[in-house]
């Protein structure tokens, strides 16, 4: 069983202060504050990953004590960066580990699974180190990314119209092309990079740019 860690909550400190955030250490997106004094079970700390063009911004909300409904964690990302009602459509929240990605149903109690994590990471990846709830395997992270049934023509029409949104989809988009998840022939890469160094650098000046600026 995959357990919800628990957090100290210091004194004159507030929730969303009292989760430290190192980038190169993993932390469970999900961790009770537990206030030291008193034990009682103040609020449930989210951590919800964008992706946003060549960056990611970890958005940390904090819940009251009780179930976590994924609708409810949504609103509250999409309230957050002011992305708009039609353009939220697009998108859904994923758990997300090394070998295993499920898009979680807007009902679901985040709790739950969390807790049924482990158990899904051992019956879809056949890993045997995935038994122990503490391997590498079974860290996992909560990604608001694009829905999976969401069609082409509806995706580029809303996002169009939400520069938010659009930035999103493209950081999605430039991270499943460079890893290889999205089939991308020869042609549609090297065009795909030419446009990506057009965006970051700007038009071509000789001056600025000579032969073997790049290499």
């Amino acid at each position: 069983m995959f357990h919800i860690q628990t957090v100290a909550l210091p004194q004159k400190c507030p929730a969303s202060q009292s989760i430290s955030h190192n980038p190169k250490q993993w932390s469970p997106p999900i961790q009770d504050i537990i206030d030291p004094f008193t034990n009682e079970h103040k609020s449930t700390s989210v951590k919800v990953r964008l992706l946003l063009g060549d960056t990611f911004l970890d958005v940390h909300l904090s819940i009251p004590p009780g179930p976590i409904r994924c609708s409810a964690v949504c609103a509250s990302v999409v309230e957050r960066q002011g992305i708009t009602r039609e353009a939220a459509s697009l998108f859904a929240l994923w758990i997300v580990g090394k070998d295993l990605e499920l898009q979680v149903r807007p009902g679901a109690d985040l709790l739950e699974v969390v807790v049924d994590w482990n158990k899904l990471v051992v019956k879809y990846t056949h890993f045997p180190q995935a038994v122990d709830p503490d391997h590498l395997f079974n860290q996992y992270w909560l990604i608001f990314r694009r829905e999976a049934s969401v069609c082409k023509s509806v995706e580029r029409a809303t996002s169009l119209k939400d520069g938010i949104a659009l930035k999103m989809l493209f950081g999605e988009a430039k991270r499943n092309i460079v890893t290889g998840r999205y089939p991308c022939t020869s042609k549609d890469a090297v065009n795909l990079a030419a446009l990506q160094m057009q965006a970051s650098m700007g038009n071509y000046d000789p001056l600025r740019c000579p032969s073997g600026y790049i290499l």
